[in-house]
């Protein structure tokens, strides 16, 4: 809810009229921040609640089904959440590294190369991408004409990304890029 960072990238009449709508995203969340004590569990939490369901979740469910294939996580049984909820934190992250404790516990199990490896989402790398081609595109769609008549974002913060040297730490400017365009993909395929 940082107040600047909406000033970037939202038009300011499109945030006037949604501050209506930011208690109900604020109430959303909050449920999940009161329960726990530290920080690292309480978005551990918010995300197991949203993120888990809305999105991970989801893309296995429809993966799997689009290839006709029964799929289960078993992680995610029930007691084993709980208890997963219930370890201390300096358990969770030890030095630096994540899923310290089930790492170990793999240990006598698998390769230590495969233990001792970072972690590495699904996701492609916005940086490559917006090197790629990403950035091409987004000047060829994302024009200052349409997102005029769109009405929602700040043409002049996606001006300063494109314009912007290309950097490996804009990774979250150029993943907001390509949300953007999505959502104008979108809309096109639904008149919108």
């Amino acid at each position: 809810f940082d107040q600047g960072f909406y000033s970037n990238i939202y038009n300011p009449s499109y945030i006037k009229e949604q501050r209506a709508h930011l208690p109900k995203t604020v109430t959303y969340f909050t449920k999940w921040f009161e329960k726990l004590n530290t920080p690292l569990d309480r978005v551990l939490l918010a995300e197991f609640n949203s993120k888990m369901v809305n999105d991970y979740l989801l893309v296995e469910d429809r993966m799997s089904m689009s290839h006709s294939v029964e799929e289960r996580v078993p992680f995610l049984d029930r007691n084993l959440v709980d208890y997963g909820f219930s370890i201390p934190i300096e358990y969770k992250i030890k030095n630096g590294q994540t899923k310290a404790l089930f790492r170990k516990s793999m240990e006598p199990l698998l390769p230590k190369k495969i233990v001792k490896k970072k972690k590495w989402g699904f996701t492609v790398n916005p940086y490559l991408q917006f090197k790629k081609d990403l950035k091409q595109v987004a000047e060829k769609e994302l024009t200052e004409e349409y997102i005029k008549k769109q009405g929602i974002f700040n043409y002049k913060y996606i001006k300063h990304i494109l314009d912007y040297p290309a950097h490996p730490k804009l990774r979250w400017h150029y993943n907001y890029v390509w949300i953007l365009l999505g959502l104008k993909v979108w809309e096109e395929k639904f008149d919108l």
